[in-house]
């Protein structure tokens, strides 16, 4: 399966690598999601595909370059970790912000250096945001 980078925006969902994801109203939410026996695997009805809950920047590189739609956690959404940080967030005390988008970044860093072949547009997007001297 080829991913479309076209038709998935990561600041707006954790859901990613689904090439039907503006083909039709898509949940993309892991929430919306319909449960599975395995608590890291749902079930999107609208694409008929499962989605892979992953943890690490690894899982998410494997799956996604295994073809499989993906989801991570929504503090590491770039929209959300990146606007969080430079719009002053929803953290009041900055230290904590910082903190938040250095342990975020480092996630991003982590997925940037397994160079996933998948969603390519949007990651040399997040590239762009936290590498932004490459």
């Amino acid at each position: 399966m080829k991913s479309n980078p076209v038709k998935m925006n990561p600041s707006e969902t954790e859901l990613w690598n689904c090439e039907n994801a503006f083909d039709f109203v898509c949940p993309r939410r892991w929430e919306s999601l319909k449960h599975t026996e395995s608590a890291d695997i749902r079930y999107c009805e609208a694409c008929s595909q499962n989605v892979y809950f992953c943890e690490t920047p690894l899982e998410f590189v494997r799956q996604g370059n295994l073809g499989r739609c993906v989801a991570i956690r929504k503090e590491v959404t770039p929209g959300e970790v990146y606007t969080d940080y430079r719009m002053g967030g929803r953290t009041a005390n900055p230290e904590l912000r910082l903190a938040k988008y250095e342990r975020e970044k480092d996630w991003w860093k982590a997925v940037l250096a397994l160079d996933p072949a998948f969603n390519v547009e949007q990651i040399e997007d997040i590239r762009g945001k936290f590498e932004p001297h490459k």
